[in-house]
């Protein structure tokens, strides 16, 4: 809130900063700028208030509004300080690079590798350390495919993997410092849509595919691929695409045992369509979404809260 508080925490942590209170000049260090609290008034007779800067003293009744004196900063038309004389925000720029380095940095990692990956193709991970005051003395890997239950893997400062045929790969990696610190980072990689790898060639080395195959480009019939969303989804969930040409269109839901859930087939117009598909009644879980149309078919995995 912009006004009526007292803001005890704030002041109380300017003043790590250097900042003073209104007319306190005393003690060393001597700024650069005047690091004090500023008060003015608003409004017109005689309905004037006092306003308060958060570095100024207050009485048992005075608030204050929430702004460090600052002449570039106005509040109601006025300049919450004055140039050479109220400038703690000044000071607390000033001070900012000084107060950061008052303790070294901590231990971090991060693990570097692919946030979107092809099904069934194999990729490598790896852990970058920042700030470990000796040498890394452990390193443990876990992977997950639902985010929540998270399996051990041996692994050292990289792990190469291969994706699941549905499900996203998730990793979590923690590892500690000789110098006693530790550190835990998360990393998801997104699995392409969980289509079947003989639909796709697998491409060199652990990059990414760019280029769309032949047989997933576009056939006559559909001028684009199906989109799902939102996914993850709860209640329901939308099934949009868009016909080159009036065509006779399936459209079949399988959760991950291969059950079928829903099946349709109906002929659709040319233009953007649309289907909705319930989902209130399901269980959490992996589904894969097919679409078919003509010879081609597109499919892609549907997770359900």
């Amino acid at each position: 809130m912009p006004e009526g508080g007292r803001f005890t925490f704030a002041h109380e942590l300017a003043h790590d900063f250097g900042c003073k209170h209104d007319e306190d000049d005393r003690g060393a260090p001597r700024f650069t700028v005047a690091a004090q609290g500023h008060d003015f008034r608003t409004g017109v007779w005689p309905f004037r208030q006092q306003r308060l800067t958060v570095m100024h003293r207050t009485g048992t009744t005075d608030t204050r509004i929430m702004h460090f004196s600052n002449p570039a900063v106005e509040f109601r038309n006025r300049e919450t300080g004055l140039d050479g004389e109220t400038e703690n925000a000044q000071q607390l720029s000033d001070a900012a690079c000084l107060i950061a380095s008052y303790r070294e940095s901590p231990f971090t990692i991060d693990i570097d590798g692919p946030h979107r990956a092809n099904n069934q193709d194999t990729y490598t991970w790896c852990i970058e350390t920042d700030h470990c005051a000796g040498f890394i003395d452990s390193i443990q890997w876990e992977y997950s495919y639902d985010a929540l239950n998270f399996r051990p893997l041996l692994a050292g400062l990289c792990v190469t993997n291969r994706m699941p045929l549905v499900e996203n790969l998730y990793f979590r990696v923690t590892v500690h410092c000789s110098d006693g610190q530790s550190a835990t980072t998360f990393h998801t990689t997104l699995n392409r849509n969980g289509i079947p790898p003989c639909e796709e060639s697998a491409p060199e080395g652990p990059s990414l595919q760019t280029e769309v195959p032949a047989t997933r480009r576009l056939s006559a019939e559909a001028s684009a691929p199906f989109q799902l969303f939102p996914n993850p989804a709860a209640a329901q969930v939308h099934l949009a695409f868009e016909l080159a040409q009036p065509s006779e269109v399936e459209i079949i839901l399988v959760d991950i045992g291969g059950r079928r859930r829903v099946w349709r087939r109906a002929t659709y117009p040319a233009g953007h369509q649309s289907e909705v598909l319930n989902l209130s009644d399901w269980p959490s879980g992996y589904y894969i979404v097919e679409w078919r149309v003509g010879e081609r078919r597109e499919r892609q995995a549907l997770v359900k809260r």
